[in-house]
């Protein structure tokens, strides 16, 4: 597929995907690395939310005293949920701060657990509360730029 022919399909799922979502509404969560930290304590090595999925206990938290509160509260009010990953600061340079291997395999290593566990509770939050994809939407945002070399979008990760 060359440049262009990419650049089309692209845009096609964008279009898709805008057309799938245009009648709802979303909240987001906004400033969840500030409440993890300052808030619930969480340890974030230069502030490398990240992190937290590398700790058990930690995504327990994050899941029972935040994302679970986040999805009862966009389901109730009748609206979908934007919940990003937090991964904008898994790329290269701070992976490097972290001591870390900064190449592609572990950055992708580092986004997959981070989409796969969110989306892993979001699904089983939705079951155990009788909502579908469908009857409540919910949109997994993750900066994904350093891993898919795309401007900002892994496109190739939308279901539609």
């Amino acid at each position: 597929m060359n440049t262009s022919q990419s650049n089309n399909a692209a845009q096609s799922k964008t279009n898709a995907l805008r057309d799938k979502f245009e009648n709802h509404k979303f909240l987001t969560c906004a400033g969840t690395e500030t409440y993890l930290y300052f808030q619930q304590g969480f340890e974030m090595p230069e502030f490398c939310a990240f992190s937290v999925f590398e700790h058990p206990d930690e995504i327990d938290k994050l899941e029972k005293d935040h994302l679970s509160k986040v999805l009862s509260a966009a389901a109730n009010s009748g609206h979908g949920l934007l919940v990003d990953v937090l991964v904008w600061r898994a790329q290269p340079d701070f992976l490097k701060l972290l001591g870390r291997d900064p190449t592609s395999e572990q950055l992708r290593t580092v986004h997959e657990v981070a989409i796969g566990r969110t989306r892993a509770f979001v699904d089983e939050w939705r079951e155990d509360n009788g909502y579908d994809a469908d009857s409540f939407p919910v949109l997994i945002v993750a900066d994904v730029r350093f891993v898919f070399r795309v401007p900002l979008l892994g496109y190739q990760d939308i279901e539609l």
